[in-house]
């Protein structure tokens, strides 16, 4: 037996050591961030495709609009409280998203985009724009942002888009961005006791941005902090939430009366909050957020093949009662294949079905359950036999793409740093990556039914999530 008490003590001192490395390695992962941008035109199509049938960007302009700690229940219409004064301050405020969703239903979109902790602003940002999972150790730059220089979505709207961008509210995007906007309108974001000093200054330029003429942007982004603030002060359950929740209502009502033929509107939260208002870990009221899609259509038919801006999708609704689930880096592939331009270099995010497929290809969510598999598909959609090889080529195509550029991030980060996966997972992986490319290679047979396209975009989307979710590990 050791009697020495000094032995004793060292050793008691080593293991705690041993264990702190152990915790910080495991918890406190470090991403190495990578330099290489993406390039326009650098994947192969699909079947060798001439550019006559590649497909072509859908939007013109987009209007992003994140309203600070958005949860998706903030959003969600409960038809229990429609007629109610009694439920809870926060439900049922946005009535124009729930009208645009009634009354538009194939020119919007809501999604459950879920969020990786740590939930707090900066990080959130980030994800939302590289299409990466930020770490528990980049916490700390929440309080002092610096520039962003990994390859992102703003970089490639600007630079390979020519985009003209404009922002305005939480100072944090000029920090990460202070070259990337023609005209910024930013304020100071970490008195969260104020709550209207920066969504008053964002009111007081954006509808000069949006009515004016002589007012030129690509790229409209909006920042507003009052919903986080709000929550921070007094919860969520606070009458003042309710008032907030009102003026935001009223504010999108006015941007989607302005939008043109060919604008997007984008509506995210970068997080959720806690029924006391705090947000930073795990919980479920903090990793949810919501994700609203609109396509603007000033004409008087949303299903016209000729115009690919009219609508998101050509079918009145999902065979879903629920909300689609999305992990929230979703975005970036989504937005980027949207508006043309490349998908950053490191994202790891899933082009969004329901944004790309014009009919009910997946009976739920393909993102709603453990195994993350993708459901049959469902010939519900009343699209003309003429028209639906168009759709699923385009589908294809822009998934293909989504696998081309993962699989790309995947292997150079391998080579540069320690690897997400064991040599067997990789080898794995290489050999699905070779298998899709196969088959979507010039000396493949096209898919000649419904049945055969899905299930090729069905193994390109299973591919990519994959990878996922081994990247949020």
């Amino acid at each position: 037996m050791i009697r020495n008490p000094v032995i004793i003590f060292t050793v008691i001192i080593s293991l705690q050591l041993i264990g702190l490395l152990l915790f910080t390695y495991g918890f406190f992962l470090i991403k190495q961030e990578l330099s290489q941008q993406s390039q326009p035109h650098e994947f192969t199509d699909i079947f060798q495709s001439d550019s006559d049938h590649a497909p072509t960007p859908r939007f013109k302009r987009l209007v992003f609009i994140i309203i600070d700690a958005l949860r998706l229940d903030f959003v969600e219409n409960d038809p229990q409280y429609n007629n109610s004064e009694t439920g809870p301050p926060y439900k049922n405020k946005l009535k124009t998203v729930h009208d645009l969703l009634t009354n538009r239903p194939s020119q919007s979109r809501l999604f459950h985009a879920k969020v990786d902790p740590p939930t707090v602003t900066m990080q959130r940002l980030k994800g939302m724009v590289t299409g990466g999972f930020p770490t528990f150790l980049e916490m700390r730059n929440n309080f002092q942002s610096s520039e962003l220089t990994e390859d992102n979505l703003l970089l490639q709207l600007t630079k390979s888009g020519n985009k003209r961008a404009i922002f305005l509210g939480d100072d944090t995007w000029t920090l990460l961005f202070p070259t990337s906007f023609a005209e910024s309108y930013p304020y100071p974001s970490f008195d969260v006791m104020d709550l209207h000093t920066v969504d008053s200054g964002i009111l007081s330029h954006l509808p000069t941005l949006l009515q004016s003429p002589s007012s030129r942007w690509d790229v409209l982004i909006a920042h507003f902090l009052g919903v986080d603030h709000v929550g921070h002060k007094h919860g969520s359950n606070h009458a003042a939430m309710s008032e907030k929740l009102q003026q935001m209502d009223r504010m999108i009502k006015e941007v989607v009366d302005n939008l043109k033929e060919g604008d997007l509107l984008v509506l995210a939260g970068d997080h959720g909050m806690t029924p006391d208002g705090n947000h930073g870990g795990a919980s479920p009221e903090e990793t949810s957020a919501a994700a609203f899609f609109y396509a603007a259509n000033n004409s008087s038919s949303t299903s016209s093949s000729s115009s690919p801006l009219s609508s998101l999708s050509r079918c009145h609704s999902f065979s879903s009662s629920q909300t689609p689930v999305i992990s929230q880096i979703d975005l970036v592939p989504s937005l980027a294949m949207l508006l043309g331009v490349p998908i950053p270099f490191s994202n790891l995010g899933v082009a969004i079905p329901q944004l790309f497929l014009e009919c009910d290809f997946f009976e739920k969510d393909y993102n709603d359950g453990d195994d993350h598999v993708p459901r049959e598909y469902l010939q519900t959609c009343e699209i003309p036999l003429d028209q639906k090889q168009t759709i699923y080529f385009n589908a294809c195509a822009y998934f293909w793409k989504n696998v081309q550029q993962v699989w790309r991030y995947v292997s150079i980060y391998s080579k540069n740093s320690t690897s997400i996966f064991s040599a067997d997972e990789y080898s794995q992986l290489e050999n699905e990556f070779l298998s899709l490319k196969n088959s979507l290679s010039i000396n493949s047979i096209r898919p000649s039914s419904g049945k055969e396209w899905s299930q090729l975009i069905q193994r390109q989307i299973l591919f990519l999530k994959k990878i996922q979710i081994e990247g949020q590990q």
